[in-house]
């Protein structure tokens, strides 16, 4: 089975300033700082580190979009010192932590060194962090024309993509086709007639329908083929001669337990077989995304277990669609308190984003959120508090009867882990802007 290398950049820069930055602020490996130059990003050290500042606010020419990394030590500095530091009067922002992101793809190679991920960017698309993701070696997983067109430009390279819809447009078929994007999964005679239209060259994956009931978001009840309908997809697809190449599954978005993927990676070997009865060579499987950053390690050893115990003697290429994994810790949203109630039973907060910006993920990826104060002493009194978004809709609550200190206008607070399926489907209804992004590595 193939090895993965965790960074695709060269270390062979020798400058003294890279290793002068390396031991002042703790970052462990310069290809790092190699990697966030080649993807136009300037950096600026951050005025809380040290008194004996490092100036080098200078160190490469802006080239994308004007975005500025600070750099912090966690050594001497912790989130809030960051967000008092970002602060803009009545802003909502993000706080996107590169150097988290660098730090769980570095996890990934370690503890998943035979498994290619292929980034869901739908969970975010963040562009730059798709960049850095490209840069560290991360392929990439997409389900439309745009989200295809968009990786592309990243990486110029159809490869590194599997369009890993099951259900696609035609015309989105057909945009892969005239781009050589061959990777494609499918779990129905359906899709397989118009791959057959627009596409007759693509490489094939069959999704397979397997247990994801200890998901948060479960994808079977909408995807993936049952295992008994498999000899008829296969057979169908001989007769149409197209090119079977594997298997894929999904255990549900947010799977809570190791064990599942164990199961799914044995029905895919169940699956393999059924595809030496029509002479396919699998050479390919997909075993999805669903991880969940809390039992990382966990689903790891299952995982290494299935492979090891069900295809440990084949020349089989495992990949993977990680999206929440990558993305999830990313991400500290910052709100600010714009208005404030207090009434008979409770305390009313309002603040700039809301359940249309980030916090869509209430609904839609059944987020459980933390709300975190600055400034306030443990031994503060706490009230029983509501906290809804800036819109006109009173469906646009956040949290309510939680209990927090008292707040006043203008003071803010924070939610940690905001980095997978908040922004994505963030609107601008009401005319509300969505929090802007602010980079730091830490």
């Amino acid at each position: 089975m193939e090895n993965y290398h965790c960074c695709n950049i060269i270390e062979d820069n020798e400058d003294t300033d890279l290793n002068t930055l390396k031991l002042k602020f703790n970052i462990k490996d310069e290809t790092i700082l190699k990697i966030m130059e080649a993807i136009g990003i300037k950096y600026i050290f951050a005025n809380t580190i040290s008194s004996d500042i490092y100036n080098k606010s200078d160190y490469n020419e802006l080239i994308d979009d004007n975005i500025i990394c600070r750099i912090y030590n966690k050594n001497t500095n912790n989130i809030e010192d960051v967000i008092h530091e970002l602060v803009e009067q009545d802003k909502a922002f993000n706080i996107v932590n590169l150097g988290e992101l660098i730090d769980i793809y570095i996890k990934w190679c370690q503890l998943l060194p035979n498994i290619k991920p292929y980034y869901a960017i739908k969970c975010n698309p963040n562009i730059t962090m798709l960049k850095l993701l490209a840069l560290l070696g991360s392929n990439f997983d997409c389900a439309s024309k745009n989200e295809l067109n968009l990786i592309l430009n990243i990486t110029n390279d159809p490869s590194r993509i599997i369009f890993a819809n099951p259900c696609k447009l035609p015309s989105h078929i057909q945009y892969a086709e005239s781009n050589t994007i061959k990777l494609m999964t499918f779990d129905s005679i359906e899709e397989l007639n118009k791959i057959k239209l627009y596409h007759p060259n693509a490489e094939l994956i069959l999704r397979i329908a397997v247990n994801d009931s200890k998901s948060v978001c479960q994808f079977s009840k909408k995807f993936g083929c049952p295992l008994k309908e498999i000899h008829n997809l296969l057979d169908i697809s001989k007769k149409l001669k197209l090119n079977i190449v594997g298997f894929s599954f999904h255990v549900g978005s947010n799977c809570l337990l190791p064990e599942i993927y164990y199961e799914a990676i044995q029905d895919c070997k169940r699956a393999v077989d059924i595809a030496k009865e029509y002479e396919i060579d699998v050479s390919i499987i997909d075993i999805g995304g669903g991880f969940s950053n809390v039992i990382f390690e966990e689903i790891t050893k299952e995982i290494n277990k299935g492979i090891n115990d069900f295809f440990s003697n084949t020349n089989i290429k495992f990949i993977a669609e990680p999206g929440r994994l990558f993305s999830e810790n990313t991400y500290t949203t910052v709100l600010n308190i714009i208005n404030k109630k207090i009434t008979d039973t409770q305390i009313i907060y309002y603040v700039n984003d809301g359940v249309y910006g980030s916090f869509n993920c209430l609904f839609f990826d059944h987020t459980k959120i933390k709300i975190k104060t600055l400034n306030k002493s443990e031994n503060s009194p706490i009230f029983t508090s509501t906290i809804y978004g800036p819109t006109c809709d009173s469906v646009d609550m956040i949290i309510e009867n939680v209990e927090l200190p008292e707040l006043n206008v203008g003071d803010y607070i924070y939610v940690e882990n905001m980095g997978s399926y908040t922004t994505a489907a963030a609107s601008t209804f009401n005319g509300m802007d969505p929090p802007v992004n602010k980079y730091i590595h830490f």
